[in-house]
């Protein structure tokens, strides 16, 4: 599968055999996802992988139903994404009322489903332990199930939040149901890595003080930077490059409509500046990209998905690069993935977010960044965004290691802390 969740599991899979940690991969297959063949040239030949069908609800009921045959088929990590045909509050309404539909999400079909196949490659493999990764929340729920059923301790990691995301779209009655699960699921479990500290921080005051956590963010892989890229073209012009999806709370407009605003003030801008969305936008921004379009004609380019090399590439190509976080106070622990490959590329940064949350402050240690606040008037992000396009006026940084966030470390600070949990399991210290 595409998308920047996968690098994830893809890297600790691929280095975790070189401290001592032999992984064996329970997946899903679903063709309808987003698809990035070259990414299994990381993984070793000998991997065992086992994959079992998803065949989401919605995508059996779309094939047959008026308006759901026009909708994408929503993941975990995607379900706020657009929604194509119909209005938007029709579209919305339809999602609404299908998250609230699944337990814990729309992926309980397959967990159900891979359950067996789950319990019976812990006894042929001879398992010691079990690992699942979320969203999709199922993972987890599957992992319990299959940790009690046989009797190994499992590990959550959790790179998004389930009932505090900010894209969480359940209806408000089955948020006590879900805060309820979440508990029991959790506590369950040997241990609960996490990506960011502030998430850290909210899962200890929720598990308690014995809770075994560990804050574990995403990273980058240096492999990936090691083949020869296309260098900053010095042509006079002006690159923004966004590389990733946006969803859930995350939107392109806010920065859009700054552009906007500034090249109306500043038209000898626009001949020199050239923006790229590389990667899945959804078509919910439809209306405003045209719009946008028709105002500033050449200026914004969609490239749509793209493999995971190429996207290392636009990042390396460009003059900065763009990070979406929005949702005021229920972004001041969002840390997305890409953040890591943006700092390796040693591009600048615009970040539009709250400025006092683990993005920005990670953003002022490591690299050269313009913070535009959720709270920022238009005069201030307007004078901040001149500055940087027309100056090349971008704020200092303390130049902290970032070889801390490089894939193979992080992977040994977590073979070291699943062998803690295992430890801990067997009545170790």
């Amino acid at each position: 599968m595409g998308s920047a969740g996968v690098q994830r599991s893809l890297k600790f899979t691929k280095y975790l055999p070189n401290f001592d940690v032999h992984p064996v991969v329970l997946a899903a297959y679903e063709p309808g996802y987003i698809s990035d063949a070259s990414l299994m040239a990381d993984l070793p030949m000998s991997l065992r992988i086992e994959r079992v069908e998803s065949r989401p609800l919605l995508a059996r009921l779309r094939r047959g139903v008026g308006v759901l045959r026009r909708m994408p088929v929503p993941t975990s990590e995607s379900a706020a994404m657009s929604v194509e045909g119909g209005n938007q509050f029709t579209r919305d309404l339809i999602l609404k009322i299908y998250a609230s539909s699944q337990f814990p999400d729309d992926k309980i079909g397959w967990a159900k489903r891979a359950f067996a196949r789950a319990c019976d490659l812990v006894h042929e493999e001879n398992i010691d332990m079990i690992f699942s990764t979320a969203p999709p929340y199922s993972a987890h729920w599957l992992a319990a199930r299959v940790s009690a059923k046989t009797k190994r301790p499992w590990v959550a990691d959790c790179r998004d939040l389930w009932v505090d995301n900010p894209g969480y779209m359940a209806a408000s009655w089955r948020a006590g149901l879900d805060r309820y699960a979440e508990r029991r699921i959790f506590r369950s479990a040997a241990g609960v890595v996490t990506v960011t500290p502030t998430w850290a921080d909210m899962f200890s005051r929720k598990l308690g003080r014995d809770a075994c956590i560990a804050m574990i963010p995403n990273g980058y892989d240096e492999d990936d930077f090691s083949s020869p890229i296309s260098l900053k073209s010095r042509d006079g012009n002006w690159r923004i490059a966004h590389v990733g999806s946006f969803y859930g709370h995350q939107s392109p407009l806010p920065f859009l409509s700054d552009i906007d605003k500034l090249l109306d003030r500043n038209s000898d801008i626009g001949q020199k500046l050239s923006i790229y969305f590389a990667g899945a936008i959804g078509s919910r921004f439809d209306s405003e990209l045209a719009l946008f379009e028709d105002r500033h004609p050449g200026v914004l380019q969609c490239t749509g998905y793209l493999p995971h090399r190429q996207a290392i590439e636009k990042m390396c190509q460009a003059d900065a690069l763009l990070l979406v976080v929005g949702g005021g106070n229920t972004g001041l622990g969002v840390l997305p993935g890409k953040i890591f490959e943006y700092l390796r590329s040693m591009t600048p940064v615009i970040f539009y977010g709250p400025g006092a949350g683990d993005a920005a402050e990670i953003l002022r240690q490591h690299t050269k960044c313009l913070i535009i606040d959720d709270k920022d008037k238009l005069d201030c992000r307007l004078r901040k965004l001149l500055g940087a396009i027309k100056y090349n006026n971008f704020d200092f940084f303390n130049n902290a290691d970032s070889g801390k966030f490089e894939r193979r470390v992080l992977t040994e600070e977590l073979a070291s802390f699943l062998k803690r949990c295992m430890r801990k399991a067997h009545g170790g210290a």
